[in-house]
């Protein structure tokens, strides 16, 4: 078994077996909302929170709410690709590949680029230097290869190791939000991307 295997096994039970969810959704809502990311950000893609997934419906909701354009994935089960496209409501949301809820395929609603771009990641481990350990499909390593937006880990704060297996294809986020506050927010994000030191 490889280091990748073992570990997403270890975190998959770590995070379904988190007791206080409600509450470390509500603080990581509440960090992602006051950050200078989240109010200069005028598109917003993510994920939508599934299973033990720290949840995003606070935020998919919010950023509605705020008039920023938001775009969430669908997949290309066939060719392990991902598409975001917009969506007005989260009523436009129906289950597809495992159950999860996407948007429907509008050709107009794709997600092309833009600026101010914010994308919001799942993952079942990141470093506190930003790898990010997914679930072994490789759909936002490749989306991410043709699409360079600003990238945010979504996560618990017992997700943050220091340190996890990478492989070369692997694409680092730019920086981390959780519960218990932030890994590399960069001062000015969208005009230069760094790591500063972690805070909270």
């Amino acid at each position: 078994m490889s280091d990748k295997v073992a570990l997403r096994r270890t975190m998959q039970a770590l995070r379904a077996a988190c007791p206080d969810r409600s509450g470390r959704d509500a603080l990581l809502l509440r960090n992602v909302l006051s950050s200078p990311l989240y109010r200069e950000a005028e598109n917003v893609l993510s994920y939508v929170s599934f299973g033990s997934e720290a949840s995003t419906w606070g935020l998919l909701r919010q950023a509605l709410a705020d008039g920023k354009a938001l775009f969430v994935p669908r997949c290309r089960a066939k060719e392990s690709r991902m598409d975001f496209y917009r969506i007005d409501t989260v009523d436009a949301l129906t289950p597809g590949m495992h159950g999860i809820l996407e948007p429907p395929a509008i050709p107009e609603h794709l997600f092309t680029c833009g600026k101010k771009t914010l994308c919001i990641l799942p993952g079942l481990a990141f470093s506190s230097r930003g790898d990010r350990l997914g679930y072994g499909k490789g759909y936002y390593d490749t989306f991410l290869q043709a699409t360079p937006v600003y990238t945010v880990g979504f996560c618990y704060a017992f997700q943050v190791l220091d340190a996890i297996p990478t492989e070369p294809h692997d694409i680092p986020v730019s920086s981390i939000c959780t519960d218990a506050g932030w890994y590399g927010e960069h001062a000015d994000p969208f005009q230069e991307k760094g790591w500063l030191t972690t805070y909270e």
